[in-house]
């Protein structure tokens, strides 16, 4: 059966998001030692998954993850994914790229806010931004 046919429902613990996240990034950037930051109680500066691409260590991208939608009872916002860059801008050493993963459905204006928003700021320095949905 093609995966794609398929629907996978999101996991009911967000913990559980984040482990997969994890475990998606790790496989994605090739970084065996990506990391989740920090843990439960402490700053962490809108970043809850950071590695480095190739497993380079001389820059970092970070994940933040977010449980919504189905069973969490909320939906990613243009104000949460800016309200999340603004903490990201403290994290350090300083990110090349920057991940807001949900398991909300994919939504345009959300998409359209962090491309615009990653053109703008890879105009001033700043690192980019990508949101990424459960779909994706």
């Amino acid at each position: 059966m093609d995966f794609r046919v398929k629907q996978v429902a999101p996991p009911r613990d967000w913990s559980a998001f984040e482990d997969l996240c994890l475990a998606i990034f790790r496989d994605e950037w090739s970084d065996p030692l990506a990391l989740k930051n920090g843990r439960s109680g402490q700053p962490q500066h809108g970043v809850d998954i950071y590695g480095s691409p190739r497993a380079v260590r001389d820059m970092f991208y970070g994940v933040q993850c977010k449980g919504k939608d189905r069973g969490y009872g909320a939906k990613a916002t243009v104000k949460e994914l800016n309200e999340e860059l603004a903490k990201a801008e403290r994290f350090s050493p300083r990110l090349e790229h920057w991940i807001f993963a949900t398991t909300a459905s994919r939504d345009e204006k959300l998409q359209r806010a962090a491309r615009e928003l990653s053109v703008v700021r890879q105009a001033q320095g700043l690192f980019t931004i990508t949101a990424l949905a459960w779909e994706d």
